[in-house]
């Protein structure tokens, strides 16, 4: 690993922002990139990578080019999705480092400084931080930890750079990663509806990869008032079981995902529908919002292994087709445009 200064050509760092029809977000994100802390120890540029954007992205990024101090660069991508634009910003980068940050976040002044000494002082290939949530107090207090988790947040009690947890890893959304990371393991996966930074930390952990996570590299993500619907939660959670049915095919075997489905199956129904109906009986919103997303995560992941079993006799395609990230957020941008009008 090479420290570097900021009077290098060659960068340090280059940070990746991934994004898709995020245009009016990307100012924003920009400018906060822009004003990053370095203390003289890293060089960085910032990477757009456009999967496919039908919006002005590309004008707002030539505006923000001339805007800010930091040497920014754009490529457009082939419209993929997340991880074949994740996988695009990897070629791309020519740093030793590459750190992501979602195209609806910003950062705080020292998150790449906190994420990189991180890495300097532990020797960590992977180092990730905290994602807050962008809403207010008392709309946070209504969410349980799994439904923050839910809508992208999450923060470990951690008041020290420490390692992630043996079942826990970072989020793609704030993430630095050394280059060598990716000869190890390969790039991210491309599968379709969600999980390419799972699979990835998955196989980290299989080649032995430290991941650390870095306390005070903060990073904000927006919630929009669409995300805050019933509907996405459901929407999301089954994602997330589709996901873990994949992972666990590919890291186990068929045999072995198919038990796990049994084994949530079994949950879902004597342990965590029980506890819903508790919760509706007492009027516990907070609560029953929680049990039906592991509910909509166990559906998911069922789902999935019919479609592994039986391809044929359960194709799941509308199924797989409303998981599709690309098709929902398009659909959340209609329903946000009719209420504007």
């Amino acid at each position: 690993m090479r420290r570097g200064t900021q009077c290098q050509d060659r960068p340090d760092i280059t940070v990746a922002v991934c994004t898709y029809n995020r245009a009016e977000l990307l100012p924003g994100v920009l400018e906060d990139l822009s004003r990053q802390e370095t203390g003289g120890e890293f060089a960085f540029e910032i990477l757009i990578v456009d999967d496919g954007s039908t919006d002005d992205t590309q004008d707002v990024v030539n505006r923000c080019a001339s805007q800010i101090k930091v040497p920014l660069r754009y490529v457009r991508s082939e419209g993929a999705g997340v991880g074949a634009a994740r996988n695009t910003a990897v070629r791309e980068f020519i740093a030793d480092w590459i750190a992501f940050i979602d195209d609806d976040e910003t950062a705080d002044p020292n998150w790449l400084r906190e994420l990189y000494t991180t890495a300097m002082k532990t020797g960590g290939l992977i180092v990730g931080g905290p994602v807050r949530l962008v809403l207010p107090e008392e709309q946070l207090a209504r969410l349980s930890p799994l439904c923050q988790l839910v809508l992208g947040g999450f923060e470990y009690p951690f008041a020290a750079p420490s390692r992630f947890p043996s079942n826990e890893s970072p989020a793609t959304a704030n993430v630095l990663l050394n280059g060598g990371v990716f000869s190890s393991v390969g790039l991210f996966d491309t599968r379709g509806s969600a999980g390419e930074d799972t699979n990835l930390w998955g196989r980290a952990r299989a080649a032995g990869l430290e991941m650390w996570y870095a306390p005070g590299a903060v990073v904000h993500h927006y919630v929009p008032a669409e995300r805050l619907e019933e509907s996405y939660f459901r929407w999301n959670s089954m994602r997330w079981g589709d996901c873990f049915a994949q992972d666990d095919r590919q890291a186990y075997g068929l045999v072995i995902a198919l038990l796990a489905c049994v084994a949530r199956a079994a949950k879902a129904l004597i342990v965590i529908f029980p506890l819903l109906l508790l919760a509706l009986v007492c009027g516990d919103e907070k609560k029953a919002l929680e049990r039906r997303c592991a509910l909509w995560r166990a559906a998911g992941y069922a789902r999935r292994c019919l479609f592994l079993v039986a391809p044929r006799v359960f194709p799941q395609k509308s199924f797989f087709a409303y998981l599709d990230f690309r098709n929902q957020k398009d659909a959340s941008a209609g329903t946000e445009k009719r209420h504007e009008s």
